[in-house]
């Protein structure tokens, strides 16, 4: 259902149709600006005439009441983001236009299709990390197609894909075979090399306090350097911006940043959001010893390429990962 505002004659008329032109915002003329509800509740919404600069002064706290502001010139995508971050309703001189409940400008940088990309699907590197992860447990197809939440069938590829090449140990027969990681080592290398990720979804924000867990729908797992260092397997990468993967949907992305607290922006980050629609971070993700959430090992390790120097940095993980299972430290 559309979100429905009334508006008095002092919002010039070409603003309105501004903003009668958004997806799910009905504009009607009124004798006064307010906001309809569904059950028809009426809202005072206060309206200001401000220039660019005061614009990008009201992204610095959310209004405590709703706010719609005419623009006096035109805002760049910086100024567009926070304003919408902060809840703060807006309509510039060229006609750019939001209003809270209709849809976000988009920021989230989509990957295009590439031949470098991964040759595996997802659901079959959820596989391939649970290997690398548990690598002395013994899976049946079924329990390894469960826990990953991949199919059977993707399961069976993955596992006799692996078996030919000598990465695993098969033992039993039939639908009672299990396997069991042969040469640790090789098994991670391997998937470094077949599971490296190429361009994902991101967005640049910055954020108080990057933090992780259960918001809503979506999990915030971290992920990258700041996890390896909270797995106490530290790397060296280059300017630090902490990576959070988010299983929600690359549509939803943008919305993320505001619901951690902070906005996006290209100036001043430290923090990048990674679209994981498929839980590649979140399924087998595990508490650090200062409570973050954390991606496994595995995830760690691929995410570091997307690092400065991270294809250095993830040498140096995968060999203080080896170190730490020797020690019995896993």
């Amino acid at each position: 259902m559309s979100v429905v505002v009334s508006l008095d004659q002092e919002v010039p008329a070409r603003q309105k149709t501004a903003l009668d032109g958004l997806s799910g915002l009905a504009v009607l003329d009124g004798e006064r600006n307010v906001l309809v509800s569904t059950d028809g509740t009426q809202t005072s919404l206060r309206v200001e005439r401000v220039d660019v600069q005061r614009a990008a002064e009201l992204t610095a706290t959310s209004p405590a009441h709703p706010l719609l502001v005419l623009i006096q010139g035109v805002i760049d995508d910086v100024i567009a983001a926070r304003l919408e971050d902060t809840g703060v309703a807006y309509v510039d001189a060229a006609g750019r236009a939001w209003f809270p409940g209709t849809p976000k400008t988009r920021t989230a940088s989509v990957p295009k299709p590439s031949t470098a990309e991964t040759s595996l699907r997802p659901a079959a590197i959820a596989v391939a990390q649970l290997l690398a992860d548990h690598p002395t447990q013994r899976w049946t197809e079924r329990s390894l197609a469960d826990r990953s939440g991949a199919s059977p069938a993707t399961a069976h590829r993955v596992l006799s894909r692996l078996e030919n090449e000598g990465l695993l140990v098969r033992t039993g027969v039939r639908r009672g075979a299990k396997r069991h990681v042969g040469d640790i080592a090789a098994l991670r290398r391997w998937l470094m090399q077949h599971a490296r990720p190429a361009r994902p979804a991101m967005v640049r924000c910055y954020l108080p306090e990057p933090t992780t867990g259960d918001f809503g729908d979506a999990a915030v797992v971290m992920t990258g350097a700041a996890a390896a260092d909270d797995l106490c397997m530290p790397v060296l990468t280059g300017i630090t911006r902490t990576l959070l993967r988010v299983n929600a949907p690359i549509e939803q992305l943008d919305d993320m940043p505001a619901r951690l607290g902070g906005f996006r922006t290209t100036r001043g980050v430290n923090a990048i959001l990674i679209a994981d629609p498929h839980s590649l971070a979140a399924r087998d993700a595990r508490k650090a010893p200062d409570g973050r959430l954390v991606a496994p090992p595995s995830r760690v390790m691929l995410d570091l390429h997307l690092e400065p120097r991270g294809d250095a940095a993830a040498e140096v993980f995968l060999d203080l990962w080896g170190n730490r299972d020797a020690k019995g430290e896993a």
